[in-house]
């Protein structure tokens, strides 16, 4: 099989299996080092904490920076559309091999360069690392040298990778030899040095050369895996080229890396998954020169980071990235390069990776962009939601139009996104955009909230506030003066007298929305002073409402002329902050440089702030100033647009089967209660949403009182001909079928001609007490009222020295049927009597609240007055006792 190196996507070469591979120019001999023992002044404890992988993790990240360099010493051009390295993999009978090679990828050239070999046997846990052309020199093992070829593009270069591994390895017990330009490294131990009087490092170090060259190195050096594969197939002379030669060669033997010491899985270039171009072309992988990002969730690659080829780290939990990355360009800061990435660095890498990778081939940024828009609606608290939130710094832009992409991918073009547990934004677009609500958590609803993409809003309530205006400002005007339009403006204008300057009112007729009123106002302005008192005196200035942006379905300022952005952060109140809307939007703990904490401070003259300069916080009062315009000059040249179709089906005319006979009052409160409510509500909350007005409850519920008082005030007569005339109905004389029913206590089912909006509306209304309605009739109460008046009038009369006559006749004048009913309309006596005993009954209702008292009392005077027993004449008994027995008698029979 081939695999390029990583992730080369180029075809197999024309003609592979005759290409010619030859041996790269020998290097130029160096000088020979002094034989003998070398002290390498390392101790056993020296980087104790490493593992075994981590320093056989050294050796195989040297010899693949060193087919690197010999690669690029010997391509025309490397890695180019004309050559590629190629890497030659075999498995035979427990041995794992790896030739890399430099291979043309025109027909016309067949020959190849071979850069090195990789053998590892597991039954003997032996590691072959052969480079070709390369030398080791013994200062190589010094501590801190790291060689002038070191450059960034490697993970060297802090000079204690070799000495690091090797002092690891040989305290473990690896048995180490290297063979290196007619030299032998060999022997590394432990050995105590008389000098320091402690063990440390030494190794042996002598010439070979000739026959003994050869001789020692196919004693070391048995590499069947590749004889197999090389034999008849690559290379015409297999024992020419199959063995290294350690005249010009460089071959690292480590002996003793049974147990797992050696993970191809920990090596991108070895690891089993990627060895064929299937993982690469299946959508798997995203390819960049600056990152490789592997999007298998949840298998081999989740949750580990490489830099440069190498496992760097494996980040588990939920806070974990989901997905695998190759760091390419990344250098680690420390020489411990296990588990050295800081979670700040990380998030910054994957950040650019993914803004990197959504750039990408169109087919790569689709398979990117689909793996990223799941993980960031399954799994928000993940490294990679927190690195698009976050940004870095990075561009983000195209990252947040790609999610929106995918979003209507996956959900249509009709779906609108709503943040979990935004109940009113569903409400809206379920019921007024008519549009397919899909709940996504914060994160995911910030990115999304963030792009640019034209056409495509988050915020459910400036979409419709946009749609409305939209449709008003397209609509043909009307006249206000007609009726009964002038009538709603008119009450609608003295509701909210006493609440804001209401604005100029323009009558519109549309069907495109249906609604009943929308506001166009022009943006705010509010002078800022007083933050120079805690030291940041380039927060005063002038703000500005930026009309058409909210932030958490709250308002937007910008101080004019400078970066400070002014939104609001949930619980955190009010933030001013340099950041772009953007990062403002996806970040959900965005720097800040001062917090307000009043909600609506644009209302109050003095806001308390606190603001930090430096790293110092400090509080101060701020000033707010209305410019330019006051408020009222701001509401005087906005316009509050009424759409008279929506308000029409509010309207309802006299009910037909009514015409003709004495009328209909029913149609009365139903065109009342239907319009002004609706209407009322509208426009009180575009004064707070659109036009930014504090309008604190106690106003509002002021404002409803005048509302439900105008609308029982108001001549229904009257209104209800100017409504049947708007449709078209001639009006007629009106009844008094709502009226009886209501006079009745409203027991019983209403007149059939309501509707069944009126009669749930007048419910909730006698319910609320705001409409008074008779009782029912009870003859009991209405007995005990007028036994009680007869006999408050006896008392006050007789105390004031009043004779029976003129008793008589005060009681007459005061409590008769026609004087207590006088109000009852029709004139008939049974309405006058109906309505003179609901005045008994009340005064009965009062004295049986008060029964404890008034009989009290008149237990007192009735157990001392007395009368004749029936029975036994002679005898008398006490008119209490008399009347608890009748009473006892009568409720018992």
């Amino acid at each position: 099989t081939m695999m390029p190196v990583p992730f080369m996507r180029s075809q197999r070469p024309p003609g592979f299996s005759s290409i010619y591979l030859e041996r790269p120019p020998a290097t130029s001999r160096q000088s020979l080092e002094e034989c003998g023992v070398s002290k390498l002044g390392i101790t056993r404890h020296y980087n104790r904490h490493w593992t075994k992988e981590q320093a056989v993790d050294e050796f195989v990240q040297n010899w693949v920076d060193q087919l690197e360099r010999c690669g690029k010493d010997n391509a025309v051009f490397w890695r180019s559309g004309e050559e590629q390295i190629v890497w030659f993999h075999k498995s035979s009978f427990g041995v794992e091999c790896w030739v890399v090679a430099i291979v043309p990828t025109s027909r016309g050239e067949r020959k190849g360069t071979i850069l090195g070999t990789l053998v590892f046997r597991s039954a003997s846990g032996t590691l072959e690392l052969a480079n070709y052309a390369a030398s080791l020199q013994k200062r190589c093992f010094l501590l801190g040298y790291s060689g002038e070829e070191k450059k960034d593009d490697t993970c060297g270069k802090f000079g204690d990778g070799l000495p690091s591994s090797t002092a690891k390895l040989v305290a473990d017990g690896v048995q180490i030899s290297i063979f290196t330009c007619g030299r032998q490294y060999t022997d590394f131990r432990f050995s105590k040095d008389d000098d320091f009087n402690h063990e440390i490092l030494q190794m042996g170090v002598k010439a070979i050369g000739g026959l003994e060259s050869r001789a020692a190195c196919c004693s070391k050096v048995i590499m069947f895996g590749m004889l197999r594969f090389c034999k008849g197939n690559v290379v015409k002379e297999a024992a020419g080229f199959a063995l290294p030669d350690i005249a010009h060669d460089t071959v690292v033997v480590l002996e003793g890396l049974q147990g797992g010491s050696f993970d191809v899985r920990r090596c991108i270039f070895l690891h089993p998954e990627i060895r064929g171009a299937g993982f690469v072309t299946s959508g798997k992988c995203v390819v960049d020169g600056f990152a490789d990002i592997f999007l298998v969730e949840g298998g081999c690659f989740s949750a580990h980071i490489f830099v440069k080829d190498m496992l760097a780290q494996v980040v588990s939990g939920a806070q974990g990235p989901r997905f695998g990355y190759n760091l390419k360009q990344y250098s680690v800061k420390s020489r411990d390069r296990q588990d050295s990435i800081p979670q700040h660095e990380l998030g910054k890498q994957l950040a650019m990776a993914w803004a990197k990778a959504l750039k990408g081939k169109p087919t790569e940024a689709a398979f990117a962009r689909s793996a990223l828009y799941k993980v960031m609606s399954m799994y928000p608290d993940c490294a990679e939601v927190a690195a698009i939130c976050e940004g870095w710094d990075s561009p983000m832009d195209h990252v947040c139009s790609a999610l929106v992409d995918e979003f209507r991918r996956t959900h249509g073009a009709s779906a609108f996104p709503v943040k979990q547990g935004d109940v009113e934004s569903l409400k809206i677009v379920e019921e007024k955009l008519k549009r397919a609500p899909v709940e996504i958590n914060e994160k995911l609803f910030g990115c999304l909230a963030a792009s640019q993409v034209k056409d495509f809003e988050c915020s459910a309530k400036h979409a419709w506030h946009c749609l409305r205006l939209k449709a008003a400002r397209a609509s043909r005007e009307e006249s206000v003066d007609g009726v009964p339009f002038c009538t709603i403006v008119s009450m609608i204008k003295t509701v909210f007298k006493d609440v804001v300057r209401f604005p100029s009112v323009k009558m519109v007729r549309t069907d495109n929305v249906d609604e009943v009123a929308v506001l166009e106002c022009k943006p705010s302005e509010f002078k800022l002073s007083g933050f120079c008192n805690a030291g940041r005196d380039d927060l005063d200035g002038v703000c500005t409402e930026l009309i058409n942006e909210l932030v958490n379905n709250k308002p937007v300022f910008r101080l004019s002329g400078k970066e400070w952005t002014i939104t609001w952060q949930g619980p955190g109140g009010w933030i001013v902050t340099n950041k772009d809307l953007s990062q403002i939007r996806r970040h959900p703990n965005i720097a800040r440089a001062a917090t307000i904490s009043e909600e609506k401070w644009w209302s109050k003259p003095l806001c308390m702030c606190k603001a930090w300069s430096g790293s110092v916080s400090g509080s101060c009062v701020v000033i707010v100033g209305a410019v330019g315009q006051t408020e009222e000059q701001r509401l005087n040249d906005s316009v509050l647009y009424l759409n008279s179709m929506s308000i029409k089906k509010l309207l309802h005319p006299r009910a037909k089967n009514n015409i003709g006979r004495c009328g209909c009052k029913i149609a009365n409160a139903a065109a009342c209660i239907c319009v002004f409510n609706p209407l009322f509500d509208a426009v009180l909350a575009d004064f707070r949403d659109i036009a930014k007005l504090q309008i604190s409850v106690p106003a509002e519920a002021a404002a409803r009182d005048r509302l439900l008082n105008a609308m029982f005030a108001l001549d229904m007569d009257a209104f209800q001909a100017s409504v049947d005339k708007l449709h078209g109905l001639k009006p007629k004389d009106t009844t008094e079928d709502l009226t009886t029913w209501l006079r009745s206590g409203a027991h019983g089912p209403p007149p059939s001609g309501v509707p069944k909006q009126v009669q749930k509306l007048i419910k909730e209304q006698i319910d609320l007490g705001v409409l008074q309605v008779t009782a029912h009739h009870d003859s009991s109460l209405a007995w005990v009222g007028d036994t009680v008046l007869d006999a408050f009038l006896g008392l006050v009369g007789v105390e004031a020295g009043l004779r029976p006559h003129t008793l008589d006749q005060l009681r007459q004048r005061l409590f008769s049927a026609k004087r207590m009913g006088c109000d009852a309309g029709s004139g008939s006596k049974a309405a006058e009597r109906e309505a003179s005993e609901r005045r008994e009954q009340r005064v009965g209702e009062l004295c049986m609240e008060r029964k404890d008292a008034l009989k009290k009392i008149l237990e007192e005077v009735l157990a001392i007055a007395k009368l004749p027993h029936v029975d036994t004449p002679h005898k008398e008994v006490a008119f209490l006792h008399e009347d608890s027995v009748a009473v006892a008698t009568a409720v018992f029979f």
